[in-house]
């Protein structure tokens, strides 16, 4: 039985696992691109480490809560249009996958909630 047969002995683990990945995946891609294409050099510390920190920080804080606010308040310097410019779609790449550095941090998040609850109620059992 090789690895990945044995991720699926143990409920919500095999969903853990891929979820993580997806999210470790994006997050890199995600900042290797602000790094590289938009010239963020601060970006390429993330793009080393994608971890679920900056899917919640990151992904909700200086993408969704941007997004939302720019779909809220209805002022000059916060049309929609600015994050997502017709003529520019690395701006659109970037805001996407920031969005779904947030979407996979939520599943990650709940996949390993899940590992964490069901393997604590095996061991509560076995005592």
């Amino acid at each position: 039985m090789n690895y990945f047969d044995r991720l699926s002995e143990i409920p919500y683990l095999k969903y853990a696992f891929y979820s993580y990945l997806f999210l470790g995946i994006t997050d890199t891609i995600h900042h290797f691109h602000a790094a590289s294409v938009l010239g963020q050099n601060a970006a390429m510390h993330a793009a080393v480490i994608g971890i679920a920190v900056p899917g919640f920080y990151h992904g909700g804080w200086s993408h969704l809560v941007k997004v939302l606010a720019h779909l809220r308040i209805n002022s000059p310097s916060t049309e929609i249009v600015d994050l997502f410019p017709a003529q520019n779609m690395d701006l659109w790449f970037y805001e996407v996958t920031g969005l779904l550095e947030f979407m996979f941090a939520l599943f990650c998040s709940y996949f390993v909630y899940m590992l964490i609850k069901n393997r604590a109620e095996i061991k509560k059992k076995q005592m």
